[in-house]
This record gives C-alpha cells, structure tokens and sequence, in this order.
C-alpha cells in the first residue's frame, strides 16, 4: 500500500513528502484541473473530463498524483484518480469501518467490519480506497482503517486517527484562511463552503456526514445550546427564515471553527452578534 503523506500548510500549498514509484492506468471519476506542480495555486495545463485515462506515475502525498496525459505530466487531485497496483494480499481492519459497495462516502454500506476483522484485499483504488473481498463479497474500506502488506511499518497511514473532538479542531484549523466559495470542495478548488468543510474534516477521521448543512442538521443527536462541547456540529440560518442554511464546529468557549464570506476559514463566537441572532440548534455526531 502507497502511504498516504503529506501536510496542508494554511496558505494551500503542500508539504512533500517521497513516496513509492508507480507506473499504472487511471481513470478520472470527476472533472479535475491537471496541474504543473501539486499545489492548488499553480497553473492549470487542462481540465480533465471524467472518465478520461490517464498513467499514474507516482502517489506524491495523501492529495496528489502525478500523472501524465499524453505526452505531458503533471499532476491531479487524488480524489479524482482511480488507479491500481500490486497491493493484493491478506490485510486487518484496524477499526471500525463501513463496508462499501463503491469507493464513495455516498455509497450503499453493506456492514460496519470491526477491528480484527481478517480480509482478503484486491487492490488499492487511490489514496483513500482499497477494495477488499470478505466472506465471498467484494466491496470497499478506507485506507485509513486497514492494515497489510503493502504499508509503512506494518500499519495506516493518512491523517485520521480517533474521532476526538480536538483531533477533529486541530485538524481543521490546518485550513484557516483558505477562501471560502459558495458550492466550491477543496479538492478541486482549493475552497470550501460550510458544509464541504465539515464535511471534509469529519471524514478525514471516518465520520460520514452528508453534502449540505441542512441535510447535516438532521444527522446525530440534538444538543441543547448550553450544554455544547466540543466537535458539536452548530447550525445557523444566515437570513431571518427558519430554515438552516450554515454550519459550524463548536470549539468551547462561545467560539466556532467554520468559513463564510471575507477571510474563509476562521473563528467567530456566537455569543453576541451576528452568530447569536442566527443560532438555530446544534447535532452530536461524535
């Protein structure tokens, strides 16, 4: 297995790390810029559409491929690469992890394996991927939650760990100041919206939450304002409707982790102003 590296600095550019030599087809599964240097600011040789065949030539870090199209290299968001290697064998599932029909936090979760569980492993999809096989079905588990032959010293790699709350904060704030676009992912953009951005930090540590913070406002379990802790999820509408419209990460002290408008990614305290007029209600999902 191809260890995930790799470390978001907050102005977006990657921190490389070396990473083992590949030389496999891929296949695009998004539209995706392909890029002259792994980093969200660089130049833009084309856009990919899906579906497009691309060489992997190596996994840079948990965020990058580097690919050539043609007879040009450069490189990809690795959330939009499938490719293969020879990463077959038996492995361990580490923790607790969702068994899935597709390579997709969106996919069908066939069961939840535990940790111990003894797979028989197919490939390794991209960086976050690897299809395995368990008692006669084929499906797919998070890199992050399975150990086998192909890994660096014999366990994980990747950013996750447990789903604490101050694993989950410390994390996100990786990302202050990165802009904020309303509708934008950051593996294509290089910005999120408040939804894309939970969403993209839950995951980092297995938590699935859905696409829009009204949809994640129905996830988990309520919590009255005054008993909020940490890694809440808090949720506001950002007009005088009813409907939610916005999504933070409580931090404690009156203080939330989340991006909107001028300057993205920051801090804000929803103990007066804006954020304690729109305070609508708050979800416990670790």
């Amino acid at each position: 297995m191809l260890k995930r590296l790799g470390i978001i600095t907050v102005a977006c550019t990657m921190l490389l790390s070396p990473a083992a030599a590949l030389a496999s087809t891929g296949e695009t599964n998004h539209s995706v810029h392909f890029r002259s240097a792994p980093s969200v600011g660089s130049q833009i040789y084309q856009t990919l559409p899906a579906g497009k065949s691309v060489t992997v030539l190596d996994e840079v870090n948990k965020w990058w491929v580097k690919a050539k199209v043609g007879n040009k290299t450069g490189y990809l968001s690795a959330d939009y690469v499938n490719f293969t290697n020879s990463s077959s064998g038996t492995g361990t599932i580490t923790k607790g992890v969702n068994f899935r029909s597709e390579p997709s936090v969106n996919s069908h979760v066939y069961r939840t394996l535990h940790s111990g569980t003894e797979v028989s492993v197919v490939k390794t999809v991209n960086s976050y991927w690897v299809q395995i096989s368990v008692g006669g079905q084929t499906g797919y588990v998070s890199t992050d939650y399975i150990r086998y032959s192909g890994s660096s010293n014999g366990s994980t790699s990747g950013s996750t760990g447990n789903a604490t709350s101050s694993n989950i904060i410390n994390y996100g704030e990786r990302f202050l100041g990165t802009p904020y676009l309303f509708g934008a992912e950051y593996p294509t953009s290089g910005k999120f919206d408040c939804s894309s951005f939970t969403q993209y930090v839950f995951d980092q540590y297995g938590i699935d939450l859905p696409r829009t913070s009204i949809k994640q406002s129905k996830v988990g379990s309520y919590v009255s304002k005054s008993n909020l802790r940490s890694g809440d999820l808090v949720f506001f509408s950002t007009s005088y409707s009813s409907s939610v419209s916005h999504v933070g990460i409580y931090v404690g002290n009156g203080r939330i982790l989340h991006t909107f408008g001028t300057g993205g990614v920051k801090y804000s305290t929803i103990e007066s102003g804006f954020w304690e007029d729109h305070y609508m209600t708050a979800r416990r999902v670790l």
